[in-house]
């Protein structure tokens, strides 16, 4: 062990350990967009309009 080895991770190996992140919004409704997707509703709505504008 006089001299280590330097080991480089594959291409793959670095994208399995990243994180995932897609672009979300919530628009004036409290409804959250993912892509195409739309969730929430009555119910969520609360918790999903006071960030509403954070991403500008």
């Amino acid at each position: 062990m006089a001299q280590r080895i330097k080991r480089h991770p594959t291409a793959r190996q670095l994208y399995l350990a990243s994180p995932f992140y897609w672009p979300v919004s919530v628009n004036r409704h409290g409804r959250i967009t993912v892509d195409t997707w739309v969730y929430g509703g009555p119910d969520t709505r609360a918790a999903s309009l006071p960030h509403h504008g954070k991403g500008k």
